[in-house]
């Protein structure tokens, strides 16, 4: 049997047994021609970011965000921004934590230093917060914050779920 043949032959099966098993949609991946993973949107709708997991991982990422330096503000263990950037693997996307990277770091001669800034108001686990299931795969926490340098303002966090959930987007307002 030919392969164009098997793949006729799948995609009839999966045609006739989706509608039976009460699925009403699927999106598969492919790359590089084979078919690597199958989610289903069903599965997907049941996934929810939970206030643990969501301060967690905001945790994580402040965690990762605020590097140790040294006395002259360099930044140990990190050469450069895209090594910087490499540590929010699992964390966020690339998008959510450059522009904090570019704001509060500065490459210099081989090495990475903090600049002279205040810090960006952060997330306080401890207070009150709402977590907001947007739509399948897609979630955001908001928080209203008071502070003397920044005044009244919200901040929210934006996630995407991809086999785990991720920071996608931070913004204040």
């Amino acid at each position: 049997m030919s392969r164009k043949a098997i793949m006729g032959a799948i995609l009839f099966i999966v045609l006739i047994l989706t509608p039976l098993s009460g699925i009403s949609s699927m999106k598969t991946v492919v790359e590089n021609g084979p078919i690597v993973k199958e989610v289903y949107a069903a599965e997907l709708s049941t996934v929810q970011l939970n206030k643990t997991e969501a301060a967690n991982q905001i945790d994580a990422f402040m965690r990762t965000i605020k590097q140790p330096t040294d006395k002259d503000g360099k930044v140990l263990h990190i050469k450069s921004k895209t090594d910087l950037l490499n540590q929010f693997k699992n964390i966020a996307d690339r998008q959510a934590a450059e522009p904090f990277i570019n704001e509060l770091y500065q490459e210099e001669k081989g090495s990475v230093y903090l600049k002279p800034t205040e810090w960006p108001p952060s997330f306080d686990k401890q207070a009150d917060y709402d977590v907001v299931q947007l739509s399948k795969g897609k979630a955001e926490v908001n928080q209203h914050l008071n502070s003397a340098l920044y005044g009244d303002l919200t901040i929210t966090i934006q996630f995407e779920y991809d086999d785990k959930w991720e920071i996608s987007q931070i913004v204040y307002r």
